[in-house]
């Protein structure tokens, strides 16, 4: 009992630091910025992951990062408390009990499983203990894959020390509230009905929980920062609207996905691509969008050096003679291979087939095959550059695909998402017209 109150209190207030601009949302300072509460919350965990990467990358240790932290947060709240009037009515708030609610859920079930995979015990939670025990980021070097990217692993020590608990788990905790905030975010996406946008928050979270998701690897967090910047990335196209600070959010998404998977190096790349071809902008701007990301993912193999750790994305491969082995493994076979992994993880990741028979339907509707192209291109390069890697690997094909392709293609699936939501504003529009 005691176990499931501290729960209760620590889910509270992790959920309570993502949501605390809707408090303030009426104050003159946020009213500047001009962004929906949905914006600010989403602007608010961003800034507070990027800067506890930050704070950790100029080596700073967890304890300090704590204390740093939580006195940004307390001299905020009383400038705000100074300077203007809060909001502080309950039916304003109620719309963000059932994320709270959720995470709750969530959390209670992580702590009553409390298995980690292999992945995790081997790579991710040494990682976590060398932050959570304030060592010299340096040590890294002398963790299994060192060559890994760590955000996660960041995350994970900083909310468990945070909790003041001894379980770790308290830290991955962090790691629902992310992902629940992530699709809190993208169900408004559907209008502002209240019961409408809540029961889509709902049944998205239903249909993808798994505690296969939370046994600490760091799949969830790049599914969760990837569904972020296609939300943002799919206003930029339709809304045209406060285009640079949706820009912002999507660069800060980009930070964290390069910094928590190798593979968020390849998933960012694609993101920038794609918004560099359907963003209506001059050559100039598109260049220096693509200049910023290039510069971003300098400074994380930079560091890396500085630091003394492995820089290499990856040990499985020969990256020498990549296209030599992906001609040489490139038949019908290992194609096959892939092609069933791929089918079997459509089926265990249920909003992955549920996305793609919107997807199929989409096809069949011209005006809404235009409007998704994105997606569809999106789609097409996210399945091509998994085909590739696995035909790129100079190990076993079939044991490579067997333990790594359903994970990597569920970090990679967030933007099928939008699959549904388009269609499902078609199906809004329909009824309108015929009423």
């Amino acid at each position: 009992m005691k176990e499931l109150f501290f729960i209760l209190l620590v889910t509270s207030s992790y959920s309570l630091l993502c949501l605390y601009p809707i408090f303030f949302k009426n104050s003159l300072i946020l009213k500047k910025l001009n962004l929906s509460t949905q914006d600010l919350i989403i602007l608010n965990i961003l800034l507070l992951c990027n800067s506890l990467l930050i704070l950790c990358l100029l080596n700073l240790k967890i304890s300090s990062a704590i204390i740093i932290i939580q006195f940004f947060y307390v001299f905020l709240i009383f400038l705000i408390f100074r300077v203007i009037k809060i909001d502080q009515t309950l039916k304003k708030f109620l719309p963000y009990f059932l994320f709270t609610f959720l995470g709750l859920i969530i959390a209670i079930d992580i702590a009553n499983n409390l298995t980690l995979y292999w992945d995790a015990k081997k790579l991710w939670l040494p990682k976590t203990l060398i932050f959570f025990n304030d060592l010299d980021l340096s040590e890294l070097q002398n963790t299994g894959y060192p060559h890994y990217s760590f955000f996660g692993s960041i995350i994970w020590s900083f909310f468990w020390k945070l909790s003041h608990m001894e379980e770790e788990y308290f830290g991955r905790i962090f790691f629902a509230i992310i992902f629940c905030l992530s699709i809190f975010s993208f169900s408004r996406l559907f209008g502002d009905n209240f019961i409408k946008k809540n029961f889509v928050f709902l049944f998205i979270v239903i249909l993808i929980y798994d505690y296969w998701h939370f046994r600490g690897t760091q799949e969830i967090l790049n599914f969760s920062f990837l569904l972020i910047c296609s939300i943002y990335f799919y206003e930029i196209i339709y809304k045209k609207k406060q285009l640079l600070s949706k820009l912002f959010i999507i660069f800060l998404g980009i930070n964290l996905l390069i910094w928590t998977k190798n593979e968020g190096i390849i998933i960012s790349t694609i993101v920038i691509f794609l918004l560099t071809i359907f963003m209506k902008k001059k050559l100039f701007f598109k260049t220096t969008l693509l200049l910023v990301f290039a510069i971003m993912v300098f400074l994380r193999f930079k560091i890396y050096n500085y630091y003394g750790i492995n820089v290499s994305l990856s040990e499985d491969f020969d990256f020498k003679n990549l296209f030599t082995i992906f001609f040489s493994n490139l038949n019908f076979n290992n194609i096959e291979i892939i092609l069933k992994y791929l089918a079997i993880s459509s089926l265990k990741f249920p909003h992955i087939a549920l996305s793609f028979i919107c997807g199929f339907i989409i096809l069949f509707d011209k005006k809404l095959f235009f409007k998704s192209l994105f997606i569809y291109l999106y789609l097409v390069l996210s399945l091509s550059t998994i085909i590739f890697i696995y035909l790129s690997s100079p190990q076993n094909i079939e044991f490579m695909v067997s333990t790594g392709l359903m994970r990597i293609f569920f970090e990679m699936s967030s933007p099928y998402l939008l699959f549904i939501l388009v269609l499902f504003e078609n199906k809004i529009e329909t009824v309108k017209i015929s009423n």
